[in-house]
């Protein structure tokens, strides 16, 4: 039995890996959670801060017409963060609409920000470059050991 690791945003797949040698170290990888949510939170908030340059060169502009919006409104003005609501619930744990699900083989990590889908088409917030997704792979194997010493 294999270990897949995915990351689906939108129903777009960014990340499906089968992790073959972890798989049959750990049956119940439920601790492990905690600290994939900790890189992920930690990657989303790099995205956010970083207007998309950390892993997916650069968001879509915003158009003038809605930055002027958000100027006129009070809102803040950098790009997926008019309100806060869908930064806080990808990269804050705990955060009102963030989703965190888990079971022994299972971590669901999301969000249920209606817009997201919409943004995410023009503005990938969970694009994680390499370094992200080795990242998450040396934790989970970093756990694995852990279990079988």
């Amino acid at each position: 039995m294999s270990l897949r690791f995915t990351i689906d945003v939108g129903g777009d797949r960014i990340v499906d890996r089968t992790l073959s040698r972890l798989a049959g170290a750990v049956e119940d990888w439920t601790d492990a959670w905690p600290d994939i949510e900790d890189a992920l939170t930690h990657e989303a908030a790099k995205q956010f801060d970083s207007q998309g340059e950390y892993g997916s060169n650069g968001w879509k502009r915003l158009s003038d017409s809605w930055l002027a919006y958000k100027e006129s409104h009070d809102l803040d003005t950098r790009i997926g963060r008019a309100t806060g609501a869908m930064a806080n619930s990808l990269c804050i744990k705990g955060a009102h609409q963030g989703i965190r699900e888990t079971a022994p083989g299972m971590f669901l990590f999301g969000s249920t920000v209606p817009y997201l889908p919409h943004f995410t088409k023009l503005r990938p917030v969970m694009q994680l470059p390499e370094s992200g997704r080795r990242e998450v792979q040396r934790r989970l194997q970093k756990f694995a050991m852990s279990v079988a010493d």
